[in-house]
């Protein structure tokens, strides 16, 4: 069985106003430490089992302010460590800003294949506001500049819900997204989250209510499929072998290696995490002592029907009565009035969220379930 490898690169020029991710930033000093303490970290895991890994992910954070030469260096780490697949799905993240046309050819040449860009926004205003350090333009000259460098499988990001955005903004976002060289689009609904600029201002800001970000989560769907962009996950929309085959595994309760501060994992039908401290990670993976938190099993009913909801082709009902030996009556009897709705389906026996269904997933999932 092929596994997923993550790594967390907890670095930003800035911290942007929405973000909650455990970020921050460093100096090339410690930027150097981290590579070396991430690359023993690799090499010190449970010596002797030996994983075919099919899916590499670098997130952040902004991998790419490790530069070419620390990405290409923990890349073969990764292959030396492990076996890595010869057609394996390699993606780093990557802002606007913060690599260019060189940079993005030594990075494909280093074996990077998939490149997700953090463009949020090809509105100025917009971009401002969510404390991003690129223009449209930027982004839009990163894009083209990615395609030319040989990366064939691009995604962008697109945030949905923030400041300053109408329904025509929106529309030209999507429209021009669409019209660059990727194959892949995320689009997230704004999230008000503690710790953040957003949250300490929140009441100053002007945002939609629930029902506009309904609605207005119903428009992306609608034009992202029109535009060539079929929707696969609650989030997630791709062209013809656009999806990323790595958070694929993430919704298919697959088994993943992670590496780096406040990293997740799922291995042996364990979860785990590392520690939300640069500090600690640094010192334990230097020391060879670095031990993860153990955070239980995972992959249960709950876990694999919540995460298998998320995608588009929804789950197969009687595949999940035999694998965990449970009938499901209660819960079909609870979607009866839900599909009666219009907010699932069920054919042959596969329960599937709509377009509206998505816009009330939890509430949805927690009558289903609980």
């Amino acid at each position: 069985m092929a596994r997923g490898l993550y790594l967390h690169i907890p670095f930003c020029v800035k911290k942007c106003a929405y973000c909650s991710f455990y970020s921050m930033a460093a100096t090339e000093e410690m930027k150097e430490r981290y590579v070396r303490a991430l690359s023993a970290s690799i090499r010190q895991f449970q010596p002797g089992r030996e994983f075919e890994i099919d899916t590499v992910f670098f997130g952040g954070g902004t991998p790419t302010l490790l530069g070419t030469s620390g990405l290409a260096f923990l890349l073969e780490t990764i292959n030396d460590r492990f076996h890595l697949d010869k057609n394996a799905e390699i993606t780093l993240e990557a802002n606007p800003g913060t690599v260019d046309a060189s940079s993005l050819s030594s990075l494909r040449a280093a074996g990077f294949n998939r490149l997700s860009l953090g463009v949020q926004s090809l509105q100025d205003t917009e971009l401002a506001a969510l404390g991003r350090i690129h223009s449209a333009k930027e982004a839009i000259k990163t894009v083209e500049a990615a395609h030319c460098a040989g990366f064939d499988h691009l995604s962008c990001d697109l945030m949905v819900g923030i400041p300053h955005q109408t329904e025509e903004s929106l529309k030209d976002s999507i429209k021009k997204m669409a019209s660059l060289p990727i194959d892949h689009l995320s689009a997230y609904l704004l999230s008000i989250e503690p710790g953040t600029e957003f949250f300490a201002k929140q009441d100053s800001l002007s945002l939609p209510d629930e029902e506009t970000m309904a609605d207005t989560y119903l428009l992306l769907c609608e034009m992202a499929e029109k535009l060539g962009f079929f929707q696969y996950e609650t989030s997630n929309f791709a062209k013809k072998d656009g999806r990323c085959r790595h958070n694929l595994k993430y919704w298919n309760c697959e088994e993943y290696l992670a590496f780096g501060p406040a990293a997740h994992g799922f291995l042996d039908g364990r979860r785990y995490a590392f520690s939300d401290s640069l500090s600690d990670y640094l010192t334990q993976a230097e020391s060879g002592t670095l031990t993860p938190e153990d955070l239980g099993a995972g992959g249960d009913f709950d876990e694999v029907f919540f995460l298998g909801m998320r995608l588009k082709e929804g789950v197969d009902l009687s595949r999940l009565e035999r694998r965990f030996n449970r009938l499901l009556t209660r819960l079909r009897l609870r979607a009866k009035p839900l599909i009666d709705a219009g907010f699932l389906t069920l054919e042959k026996d596969v329960l599937a969220f709509t377009p509206k269904g998505y816009t009330l997933s939890n509430q949805i999932l927690a009558e289903l379930l609980f």
